[in-house]
């Protein structure tokens, strides 16, 4: 190892010298720095009057000055050799990039399509499509940085190493013996036996046990013997390198297919997850009227799968809950409204004109002197001497009896005008408000009913591209403003979440109010899922769900229990703050209506 060290030709800088110089000129560089940064005078550095120093005493001896400067040649050659490499390995990514990861990313996509989408069919979906399509080229990227940088780079630059020294050097059998234990070492479980026999055979151990065996062993032979012994060495030598490369990329092309196939299986198993756990909860969802979800590329956990699952069944098992959830599908329904439109409308006709220069269609009989045009029992009259004098005598006065010819032009003409139309115009559905009662009154399965109801509100909002607020109350509230890019999976967070205090719904109504006037949430559906036991709404509180009313916001109630005890409060004091309300008892599974302020569920909505 080398006593030197630092970057080449560093001492010379020290002294501020050129590699070339003399001694002289390093003498007297060395002398003017040592004056000046000597420790002892005034603006010293003893550190740097140090290096001085040690430079110098390197550089002043012709011994230490030579394996100085082959120390530097050596250290610039590496860091050349270095460069040469990093550039290789650059233009080896790009020429994968360019070259394989299109055709890479053709196979993995078609693979996974086919499989998936044969496999999944009934749950596949767009999302997916475009899921994957990300997939794939962020595993092609990371698949072109492997390949970029494989774990046989050692073995390569070794083989480029010998093949190299094979267009400079002789083959001798001991280049090829070592060649063979460097080609045995990189693959592992070759048979190099072939090429040993092959030397052995044409070079004896015994002539070959002297240190420089090539040349003792062709001094022996002839001059023609001699000749023809190292073109089969040199021939043995480059067979053994191009078995050498094709054992070298074969090794590397089982690797790449290896970590290709690792990829595609990954892939495979991360999508057939969220595919068998999307396909789980629409066969229990799926008796749900109106279900939007594209559950995808939500990240469910097991748990989660069993909550979606526990609402689901609740469905399965309550037809009067789908029935509940069928009328609640409708509200806000779609309305339109005819608008006068202007538009430019075009319309073609087409005009015929008289043209003076042609002669084309008869149009009639003139009289004329137009022998041409003249007709056949006049030029009938030259074939008599008495009649012709007659023919003469017309003709001088132009009484000859004529087709009369004319020529027209068609013209085709198109023409711009403005037309008012009734056109139809879709209002977008507005948005829906759900307030679900957590409280302790609610626990067990009114809870469990109320939130598979919210999930299914949830799922109608999207798939009729609504925005949705919930509002999880108790004595106090929790919020969740459900737009994407949220998931099912942060909707099942929510819901998860319990109060199990007392009730107070007027925050709740308070923060739905709230929301239509500053949300952005305006011609709403605020829906109350309760069992609504607790105090009825003061008269501020129904001002302000009347001036919302006024605003085309309307509010429904679910009660869930088995009395409807506490919704009396509102009917039997026609304190109606709900323009409609339904019961559900979800012990006696019934589902009636207890009042409508509509003729029908979204009229005049």
């Amino acid at each position: 190892m080398s006593k030197f060290s630092g970057s080449p030709y560093s001492l010379y800088a020290t002294l501020q010298v050129s590699e070339k110089a003399s001694v002289d000129e390093i003498k007297k560089s060395y002398q003017a720095l040592a004056k000046q940064f000597h420790p002892d005078k005034n603006g010293g550095d003893d550190t740097h009057f140090k290096e001085i120093q040690e430079a110098y005493e390197i550089l002043s001896n012709t011994e230490q000055k030579r394996l100085y400067d082959d120390y530097c040649e050596r250290e610039i050659n590496r860091i050349a050799e270095e460069e040469i490499l990093r550039q290789k390995k650059e233009k080896r990514s790009a020429i994968y990039k360019t070259k394989n990861s299109t055709n890479i990313r053709e196979k993995l996509s078609e693979w996974l399509r086919k499989n998936l989408t044969e496999k999944f069919s009934d749950v596949w979906s767009k999302s997916f499509d475009d899921s994957l399509s990300k997939d794939l080229d962020k595993t092609v990227d990371e698949l072109g940085q492997k390949f970029a940088n494989t774990p046989f780079d050692r073995i390569r630059q070794k083989l480029s190493k010998m093949e190299r020294l094979s267009s400079i050097e002789k083959a001798s059998k001991k280049s090829i013996n070592d060649l063979l234990k460097e080609f045995a070492k990189s693959i592992p479980g070759v048979d190099t036996s072939f090429w040993e026999n092959k030397v052995n055979a044409l070079i004896p151990a015994k002539k070959s046990s002297r240190k420089d065996s090539n040349s003792k062993d062709l001094m022996e032979q002839d001059s023609a013997n001699a000749d023809k012994m190292q073109a089969e060495l040199d021939a043995i030598y480059q067979h053994i390198l191009q078995s050498w490369r094709e054992a070298y990329e074969k090794m590397v092309m089982q690797w790449m297919i290896s970590e290709m196939e690792s990829a595609k299986q990954a892939m495979y198993a991360k999508y057939q997850e969220i595919l068998n756990n999307l396909r789980q909860i629409k066969r229990t969802l799926g008796s749900i009227p109106n279900l939007g979800w594209d559950l995808g590329l939500g990240n469910l956990s097991a748990h989660d799968i069993q909550i979606v699952l526990q609402w689901g069944k609740f469905f399965q098992d309550n037809p009067k809950i789908q029935e509940l959830c069928e009328a609640l599908g409708h509200l806000n329904k779609e309305a339109s409204r005819i608008e006068k439109e202007t538009i430019q409308a075009t319309r073609s006709y087409d005009t015929i004109t008289i043209d003076c220069n042609s002669r084309e269609e008869i149009t009639g009989v003139t009289f004329g002197k137009s022998i041409e045009d003249a007709l056949p029992q006049e030029l009938a009259l030259l074939g008599d001497e008495d009649t012709s004098l007659l023919f003469d005598m017309k003709y001088i006065e132009s009484r000859l009896m004529c087709f009369e010819k004319q020529g027209y032009i068609a013209h085709h003409n198109e023409e711009t005008y403005e037309e008012e139309r009734d056109v139809e115009k879709k209002e977008k559905k507005g948005p829906i408000i759900v307030c679900v009662d957590t409280s302790g009154s609610m626990a067990g399965t009114p809870e469990s009913i109320a939130k598979a109801i919210t999930l299914h509100m949830a799922s109608i909002a999207h798939k009729q591209d609504r925005d949705c607020y919930l509002i999880n109350f108790s004595t106090s509230i929790t919020t969740f403003d459900f737009k994407p890019p949220k998931g099912i999976e942060d909707l099942i967070k929510f819901l998860e979440s319990s109060f199990h205090g007392g009730t107070d719904v007027m925050p709740a109504l308070n923060e739905g109010i709230r929301m239509m006037q500053e949300g952005g949430y305006d011609k709403a559906d605020l829906l109350v899922i309760s069992d609504f036991i607790f105090p009825t709404g003061d008269s501020r509180m129904l001002e302000k769900i009347q001036k919302q009313r006024e605003k085309d916001n309307y509010f429904y109630a679910l009660s869930i229990m088995d009395s409807g005890y506490g919704f009396s409060y509102y009917q039997d004091s026609k304190q109606k703050m709900f323009d409609e309300a339904w019961i559900y008892s979800p012990y006696g599974k019934d589902l009636r209506m207890l009042y409508s302020r509509l003729s029908k569920i979204g009229e005049n909505r």
